[in-house]
């Protein structure tokens, strides 16, 4: 009941402002401001936050990661670049010394 009332009032207003020309095609025209609004609250916000998201995110986040990435695979060969001489003796001194960490290492963990 309420709803009718609603409609039937606002026929009423209707009614009243179609004698003013001047409003009808204004409100028409805007579509009801419906496509303004829907313009200015989803489509420039979206707009603004992919333009945040394009500048930001993915130049400092997305390229900073692999660009890190990068510096630490460059650093990090560059100093295993030393260890690999070429020489066989070398090869043979790091396997001893690996053998004698994980024998000291369980010899440790069976006496106590």
């Amino acid at each position: 009941m309420l709803a009718v009332t609603g409609v039937a009032i606002a026929a009423a207003l209707w009614r009243r402002a179609t004698d003013r020309p001047v409003l009808e095609p204004r409100f028409l025209f805007m579509a009801w401001f419906i496509d303004h609004t829907e313009d200015t609250v989803f489509a420039r916000t979206g707009t603004a936050l992919a333009s945040f998201t394009s500048a930001v995110v993915e130049s400092k986040v997305i390229d900073g990661a692999v660009n890190g990435a990068a510096t630490l695979v460059e650093w990090s060969a560059s100093r295993l670049r030393k260890v690999q001489t070429g020489y066989v003796r070398t090869y043979a001194l790091g396997l001893v010394a690996g053998v004698v960490a994980i024998a000291a290492f369980l010899l440790v963990r069976i006496g106590s």
